[in-house]
Protein backbone atom coordinates (compact mmCIF):
# COMPACT_ATOMS: atom_id res chain seq x y z
CA UNK A 1 0.00 0.00 0.00
CA UNK A 2 2.86 2.38 0.77
CA UNK A 3 4.31 1.74 -2.69
CA UNK A 4 0.92 2.49 -4.21
CA UNK A 5 0.63 5.76 -2.31
CA UNK A 6 4.20 7.08 -2.55
CA UNK A 7 5.87 5.81 -5.71
CA UNK A 8 4.23 8.29 -8.07
CA UNK A 9 5.99 11.29 -6.52
CA UNK A 10 9.35 9.54 -6.84
CA UNK A 11 8.73 8.64 -10.49
CA UNK A 12 7.53 12.17 -11.24
CA UNK A 13 10.74 13.75 -9.99
CA UNK A 14 12.95 11.24 -11.85
CA UNK A 15 11.14 10.97 -15.19
CA UNK A 16 9.80 14.43 -16.04
CA UNK A 17 12.18 16.97 -17.58
CA UNK A 18 11.08 19.53 -14.98
CA UNK A 19 10.66 16.93 -12.26
CA UNK A 20 11.43 19.02 -9.18
CA UNK A 21 8.86 21.68 -10.08
CA UNK A 22 6.17 19.14 -11.02
CA UNK A 23 6.85 17.12 -7.87
CA UNK A 24 6.39 20.29 -5.82
CA UNK A 25 3.01 20.94 -7.43
CA UNK A 26 1.95 17.36 -6.83
CA UNK A 27 3.15 17.40 -3.22
CA UNK A 28 1.09 20.53 -2.52
CA UNK A 29 -2.10 18.74 -3.56
CA UNK A 30 -1.14 15.32 -2.24
CA UNK A 31 -0.65 16.52 1.33
CA UNK A 32 -4.31 17.59 1.32
CA UNK A 33 -5.32 14.19 -0.07
CA UNK A 34 -3.23 12.48 2.61
CA UNK A 35 -4.78 14.60 5.36
CA UNK A 36 -8.31 13.92 4.09
CA UNK A 37 -7.57 10.20 4.00
CA UNK A 38 -6.98 10.25 7.76
CA UNK A 39 -10.75 9.91 8.17
CA UNK A 40 -10.52 6.56 6.40
CA UNK A 41 -7.63 5.42 8.58
CA UNK A 42 -9.55 6.30 11.73
CA UNK A 43 -12.66 4.44 10.59
CA UNK A 44 -10.62 1.43 9.47
CA UNK A 45 -8.93 1.26 12.89
CA UNK A 46 -12.40 0.78 14.43
CA UNK A 47 -13.76 -1.41 11.64
CA UNK A 48 -10.98 -4.02 11.57
CA UNK A 49 -11.31 -5.42 15.14
CA UNK A 50 -15.09 -4.93 15.09
CA UNK A 51 -15.63 -6.94 11.90
CA UNK A 52 -13.11 -9.60 12.91
CA UNK A 53 -14.97 -10.12 16.19
CA UNK A 54 -18.44 -10.19 14.63
CA UNK A 55 -17.29 -12.45 11.79
CA UNK A 56 -15.82 -14.96 14.26
CA UNK A 57 -19.15 -15.01 16.12
CA UNK A 58 -21.10 -15.58 12.92
CA UNK A 59 -22.96 -12.27 13.24
CA UNK A 60 -24.20 -10.29 10.26
CA UNK A 61 -21.74 -7.53 9.30
CA UNK A 62 -23.56 -6.04 6.32
CA UNK A 63 -24.89 -3.10 8.32
CA UNK A 64 -21.52 -2.11 9.73
CA UNK A 65 -19.86 -2.26 6.31
CA UNK A 66 -22.59 -0.34 4.50
CA UNK A 67 -22.83 2.38 7.13
CA UNK A 68 -19.06 2.79 7.17
CA UNK A 69 -19.04 3.05 3.39
CA UNK A 70 -21.84 5.63 3.49
CA UNK A 71 -19.89 7.83 5.92
CA UNK A 72 -16.59 7.66 4.06
CA UNK A 73 -17.98 8.07 0.55
CA UNK A 74 -20.20 10.99 1.51
CA UNK A 75 -17.20 12.66 3.13
CA UNK A 76 -15.11 11.93 0.03
CA UNK A 77 -17.75 13.32 -2.32
CA UNK A 78 -18.01 16.48 -0.25
CA UNK A 79 -14.22 16.97 -0.32
CA UNK A 80 -13.97 16.19 -4.04
CA UNK A 81 -16.80 18.50 -5.12
CA UNK A 82 -15.58 21.30 -2.87
CA UNK A 83 -12.06 21.06 -4.28
CA UNK A 84 -13.16 20.94 -7.92
CA UNK A 85 -15.15 24.17 -7.60
CA UNK A 86 -13.20 26.06 -4.94
CA UNK A 87 -9.64 25.08 -5.94
CA UNK A 88 -8.65 28.68 -6.90
CA UNK A 89 -9.73 29.94 -3.48
CA UNK A 90 -8.02 27.01 -1.72
CA UNK A 91 -4.80 27.64 -3.65
CA UNK A 92 -4.84 31.27 -2.58
CA UNK A 93 -5.63 30.47 1.06
CA UNK A 94 -3.09 27.67 1.44
CA UNK A 95 -0.25 28.65 -0.86
CA UNK A 96 -0.83 32.38 -1.38
CA UNK A 97 -0.79 32.26 -5.19
CA UNK A 98 -3.11 31.81 -8.14
CA UNK A 99 -0.92 29.41 -10.08
CA UNK A 100 -3.10 27.80 -12.74
CA UNK A 101 -1.10 24.58 -12.79
CA UNK A 102 -1.38 24.20 -9.00
CA UNK A 103 -5.14 24.74 -9.20
CA UNK A 104 -5.56 22.07 -11.88
CA UNK A 105 -3.53 19.58 -9.84
CA UNK A 106 -5.76 20.20 -6.82
CA UNK A 107 -8.85 19.60 -8.94
CA UNK A 108 -7.48 16.32 -10.27
CA UNK A 109 -5.84 14.99 -7.12
CA UNK A 110 -8.50 15.25 -4.41
CA UNK A 111 -11.24 13.23 -6.23
CA UNK A 112 -8.97 10.16 -5.85
CA UNK A 113 -10.18 10.18 -2.23
CA UNK A 114 -13.30 8.31 -3.39
CA UNK A 115 -11.19 5.35 -4.49
CA UNK A 116 -9.10 5.56 -1.32
CA UNK A 117 -12.30 5.34 0.76
CA UNK A 118 -13.47 2.18 -1.00
CA UNK A 119 -10.07 0.62 -0.38
CA UNK A 120 -10.21 1.61 3.30
CA UNK A 121 -13.61 -0.05 3.76
CA UNK A 122 -13.34 -3.19 1.66
CA UNK A 123 -9.62 -3.73 2.19
CA UNK A 124 -10.34 -3.70 5.91
CA UNK A 125 -13.20 -6.18 5.42
CA UNK A 126 -10.97 -8.55 3.44
CA UNK A 127 -8.26 -8.35 6.10
CA UNK A 128 -10.70 -8.88 8.99
CA UNK A 129 -12.37 -11.89 7.34
CA UNK A 130 -9.12 -13.70 6.56
CA UNK A 131 -8.87 -12.80 2.88
CA UNK A 132 -5.48 -11.12 3.16
CA UNK A 133 -3.84 -12.98 0.26
CA UNK A 134 -6.53 -12.02 -2.31
CA UNK A 135 -6.33 -8.42 -1.09
CA UNK A 136 -2.56 -8.49 -1.57
CA UNK A 137 -3.06 -9.70 -5.15
CA UNK A 138 -5.59 -6.93 -5.85
CA UNK A 139 -3.23 -4.34 -4.37
CA UNK A 140 -0.28 -5.73 -6.33
CA UNK A 141 -2.20 -5.48 -9.60
CA UNK A 142 -3.28 -1.93 -8.72
CA UNK A 143 0.36 -1.00 -8.01
CA UNK A 144 1.43 -2.45 -11.37
CA UNK A 145 -1.35 -0.50 -13.10
CA UNK A 146 -0.29 2.66 -11.28
CA UNK A 147 3.35 2.24 -12.31
CA UNK A 148 2.50 1.59 -15.96
CA UNK A 149 0.17 4.60 -16.11
CA UNK A 150 2.75 6.83 -14.45
CA UNK A 151 5.45 5.74 -16.88
CA UNK A 152 3.14 6.48 -19.80
CA UNK A 153 1.64 9.75 -18.54
CA UNK A 154 4.38 11.53 -16.60
CA UNK A 155 6.61 12.44 -19.58
CA UNK A 156 3.78 14.27 -21.33
CA UNK A 157 1.55 15.44 -18.49
CA UNK A 158 3.78 15.71 -15.43
CA UNK A 159 1.88 16.00 -12.15
CA UNK A 160 -1.44 15.72 -14.01
CA UNK A 161 -0.35 12.28 -15.18
CA UNK A 162 0.25 11.22 -11.56
CA UNK A 163 -3.23 12.42 -10.62
CA UNK A 164 -4.85 10.52 -13.49
CA UNK A 165 -2.88 7.37 -12.61
CA UNK A 166 -3.97 7.66 -8.96
CA UNK A 167 -7.62 8.16 -9.91
CA UNK A 168 -7.66 5.08 -12.13
CA UNK A 169 -5.57 2.73 -9.97
CA UNK A 170 -7.30 3.62 -6.68
CA UNK A 171 -10.74 3.30 -8.25
CA UNK A 172 -9.74 -0.08 -9.70
CA UNK A 173 -8.43 -1.30 -6.33
CA UNK A 174 -11.51 -0.13 -4.41
CA UNK A 175 -14.11 -1.42 -6.89
CA UNK A 176 -12.34 -4.76 -7.32
CA UNK A 177 -12.15 -5.26 -3.55
CA UNK A 178 -15.85 -4.37 -3.22
CA UNK A 179 -16.88 -6.87 -5.91
CA UNK A 180 -14.64 -9.57 -4.46
CA UNK A 181 -16.14 -9.13 -0.98
CA UNK A 182 -19.65 -9.30 -2.42
CA UNK A 183 -18.96 -12.51 -4.33
CA UNK A 184 -16.88 -14.37 -1.75
CA UNK A 185 -18.50 -13.22 1.50
CA UNK A 186 -22.00 -12.40 0.28
CA UNK A 187 -21.80 -8.81 1.54
CA UNK A 188 -24.49 -6.72 -0.13
CA UNK A 189 -23.16 -3.92 -2.38
CA UNK A 190 -26.51 -2.12 -2.15
CA UNK A 191 -26.75 -0.61 -5.62
CA UNK A 192 -29.41 1.90 -4.56
CA UNK A 193 -26.95 3.65 -2.27
CA UNK A 194 -24.38 3.83 -5.09
CA UNK A 195 -26.95 5.72 -7.15
CA UNK A 196 -27.65 7.96 -4.17
CA UNK A 197 -23.95 8.86 -3.95
CA UNK A 198 -24.03 9.97 -7.58
CA UNK A 199 -27.20 11.96 -7.01
CA UNK A 200 -25.76 13.72 -3.94
CA UNK A 201 -22.59 14.47 -5.90
CA UNK A 202 -24.70 16.05 -8.67
CA UNK A 203 -26.56 18.15 -6.07
CA UNK A 204 -23.30 19.40 -4.57
CA UNK A 205 -21.84 20.22 -7.99
CA UNK A 206 -25.03 22.03 -8.95
CA UNK A 207 -24.94 24.05 -5.73
CA UNK A 208 -21.30 25.06 -6.17
CA UNK A 209 -21.84 25.89 -9.84
CA UNK A 210 -24.86 28.03 -9.05
CA UNK A 211 -22.94 29.90 -6.36
CA UNK A 212 -19.70 30.21 -8.36
CA UNK A 213 -20.45 33.77 -9.46
CA UNK A 214 -22.14 34.86 -6.25
CA UNK A 215 -20.19 37.22 -4.01
CA UNK A 216 -20.43 35.22 -0.80
CA UNK A 217 -17.96 33.91 1.76
CA UNK A 218 -16.39 30.65 0.61
CA UNK A 219 -16.41 29.43 4.20
CA UNK A 220 -20.17 29.91 4.25
CA UNK A 221 -20.49 28.01 0.96
CA UNK A 222 -18.55 25.09 2.42
CA UNK A 223 -20.71 25.10 5.55
CA UNK A 224 -23.92 25.10 3.49
CA UNK A 225 -22.58 22.34 1.23
CA UNK A 226 -21.78 20.30 4.33
CA UNK A 227 -25.33 20.78 5.62
CA UNK A 228 -26.72 19.77 2.21
CA UNK A 229 -24.64 16.59 2.33
CA UNK A 230 -25.83 15.73 5.82
CA UNK A 231 -29.47 16.54 4.99
CA UNK A 232 -29.36 14.41 1.82
CA UNK A 233 -27.74 11.54 3.72
CA UNK A 234 -30.51 11.63 6.36
CA UNK A 235 -33.26 12.05 3.76
CA UNK A 236 -32.04 9.05 1.75
CA UNK A 237 -31.44 7.10 4.99
CA UNK A 238 -27.73 6.70 4.34
CA UNK A 239 -26.98 7.93 7.85
CA UNK A 240 -29.10 6.67 10.73
CA UNK A 241 -28.03 7.09 14.36
CA UNK A 242 -30.24 4.19 15.43
CA UNK A 243 -28.40 1.87 13.02
CA UNK A 244 -25.05 2.94 14.47
CA UNK A 245 -26.39 2.43 17.99
CA UNK A 246 -27.45 -1.12 17.10
CA UNK A 247 -24.11 -1.82 15.43
CA UNK A 248 -22.15 -0.67 18.46
CA UNK A 249 -24.35 -2.78 20.74
CA UNK A 250 -23.27 -5.86 18.79
CA UNK A 251 -19.76 -5.32 20.07
CA UNK A 252 -20.85 -6.20 23.60
CA UNK A 253 -21.26 -9.79 24.72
Amino acid sequence: MSVHYRLDGFLLERIHTNGAFEAGLYAGAYRLLDASNMAGYLLASFLLPFIARQWSRGNNIDGAILNSRHLLLLFSLFIACTTVFLAPWMQQILYHNNDKAGIEILQLCLPALVGYSLVQVYGTVMTATGQVVPFCYITLFAVALNIVLNLLLIPGYGAKGCCIAALISQAFCGITAMIYVQRKSGINIHLRSLLMYIFIGVILCGFYYWCSNVNISRWLLIAVAGLITIAAAILFKLVDLNKWRNILKQNHP
